[in-house]
């Protein structure tokens, strides 16, 4: 195994062959500082579990360090696997000087997370001068406390618990964007009707008033606004 190979001891390391051991693992309060999965045969099962992680909807830290790894990733999985939230995903195989190297980076440079109505992880752009109203968030981050000799138990639990609250409440801030601009959209095509029109759709059945309301929410979905940004970090 490339850990051991890279000089880490086994009594620092829980294996296990099926997701089910990563439930396990993140459920312990003493969980893990990283997690290294293999995500070619599981990809939509493994990136649920990642998504479950970052949104704090499975263990007790959604900040842990994930490194997902592919044999011959093709562009389909690395789109799942980046929108899942995972730090990283290295292709297979793996030397030991890769995955020290990938921990390294985790400790020293890991990306900062960002927050959208759907999502949240490390910032997925690769154009670092791109602009964007997002804002970043420097994550709790167990594996560099522990690399660095600072790591504080009742520190970190309270790190957690303080940036959790803080992302709950800025996704209720992206959600609420997102609605006011979809009510938005909606008003200025009933305005842009004649009021006899306008009043005809109301009072027609439902069927009838489908197309131009789901056209409007397409519209919406691909319009150049900023609040399509913050569908995509």
């Amino acid at each position: 195994m490339a850990l051991n190979d890279a000089g880490l001891r086994n009594a620092n390391i829980r294996e296990g062959g099926e997701l089910d051991a990563i439930n396990d693992a993140v459920s312990d309060p003493n969980g893990p500082d990283i997690i290294i999965c293999d995500v070619t045969a599981n990809t939509d099962e493994a990136c649920e579990i990642f998504h479950g992680i970052r949104h704090n909807e499975l263990g007790t830290n959604p900040f842990v360090c994930i490194i997902a790894v592919a044999w011959s990733p093709k562009q389909p999985l690395v789109n799942k696997v980046v929108d899942s939230g995972a730090d990283l995903l290295v292709a297979a195989p793996i030397s030991p000087s890769v995955i020290l190297d990938r921990i390294d980076s985790l400790v020293h440079n890991r990306k900062p997370f960002v927050v959208t109505t759907d999502y949240v992880g490390p910032d997925r752009r690769f154009q670092k001068d791109r602009p964007s109203d997002v804002k970043h968030i420097d994550v709790p981050n167990s594996l560099r406390d522990k690399a660095l000799g600072k790591f504080d138990a009742a520190a970190l639990k309270e790190r957690i618990r303080a940036t959790r609250e803080s992302i709950v409440g800025q996704k209720i801030d992206r959600h609420a964007f997102q609605v006011a601009y979809l009510a938005d959209m909606i008003t200025q095509e009933f305005k842009n009707d004649t009021a006899e029109n306008a009043s005809n759709q109301l009072r027609d059945p439902p069927n009838s008033r489908k197309k131009p309301l789901q056209w409007t929410l397409a519209k919406s979905r691909n319009s150049v606004h900023p609040s399509r940004r913050l569908l995509k970090s």
